[in-house]
């Protein structure tokens, strides 16, 4: 039962993360539009290294934040654990 659960976290973490790179586009148009005519240089640059990465991070973190709980409700006793509630 834990393997759906984790895959699903993992897809939730690609999608955080491109909404957060999306928001980053975003901003970074922004801030050199506003910057360019002072320095006639664009501030922030997105490379694709930097774009990976992100994902990347995202999908570990993900994946990290799914486990840990799933290995802990994976050691409980049953029983025990419909008693608690």
């Amino acid at each position: 039962m834990q393997i759906p659960t984790l895959r699903v976290h993992v897809i939730i973490g690609l999608f955080s993360a491109i909404l957060a790179l999306l928001i980053v586009a975003v901003v970074t148009v922004i801030i050199n539009h506003a910057l360019y005519g002072l320095i006639k240089y664009n501030i922030v640059q997105i490379t694709v290294g930097n774009v990976i990465f992100a994902i990347v991070i995202a999908i570990v973190i993900s994946f990290i934040a799914a486990l840990l709980p799933a290995r802990r409700a994976a050691n409980l006793n049953p029983i025990d654990a419909l008693a608690a509630d």
